[in-house]
């Protein structure tokens, strides 16, 4: 991925990449449908989806992939905390 980002286009695809998982994560929560209408797999493919783009943009746009193993994990382990949270809030029935 280094070698990817070392070339002039590196980012587009990047960016590129965040584009489509923007799309699959529209067709997942078949777009305009309310949050409780969603089955619990859809939810969580929808919450993955959306970790892995934050991911891309903490390790390719804010740079993070430079930085030291310790903060890489730390952001990793904060980000899939929230998601978890995030998703049993969102999967109760309020």
């Amino acid at each position: 991925m280094k070698r990817l980002l070392s070339s002039p286009n590196g980012l587009f695809v990047i960016w590129a990449v965040l584009i489509g998982l923007t799309v699959m994560s529209m067709v997942n929560a078949q777009a305009g449908t309310d949050v409780k209408e969603l089955s619990i797999l859809a939810l969580a493919v929808l919450f993955a989806l959306s970790m892995l783009k934050a991911e891309l943009i903490l390790r390719y746009f804010l740079r993070l992939q430079d930085s030291s193993p310790g903060w890489r994990i730390g952001f990793s382990l904060l980000l899939g905390v929230l998601v978890l949270i995030l998703f049993g809030l969102s999967s109760i029935d309020l």
